[in-house]
């Protein structure tokens, strides 16, 4: 079992690497939205590990919720919901569920 900077340091790897990949996919040169990369296997591969170490390390190291350290605002802007007119839109898809 690594210690935890290691698996924090196997994680920013991985990140790094998703990251290039996506770089790589979404930075082609396209003419319509129809002609996006779709996503390879390589990065679904990533993100998922990524996924599962994550969830394994909360486990492991028995990290409350309110110790992660995310809060709305971060989330939020993670997806993209930033204005008014943002959470409007969200607000219409939510209640559809």
């Amino acid at each position: 079992m690594m210690i935890p900077e290691e698996e924090i340091e196997r994680n920013g790897y991985m990140i790094q690497d998703l990251t290039y990949l996506q770089n790589q996919r979404l930075t082609r040169t396209i003419t319509n939205l129809a002609d996006v990369p779709q996503i390879s296997d390589a990065e679904l591969e990533l993100s998922s590990r990524l996924a599962t170490n994550f969830q394994q390390q909360i486990i492991q190291f028995n990290v409350a919720p309110n110790e992660i350290g995310v809060t709305p605002h971060i989330i939020h802007n993670a997806i993209g919901v930033n204005d008014e007119d943002d959470y409007d839109i969200l607000r219409e898809f939510m209640d559809d569920v």
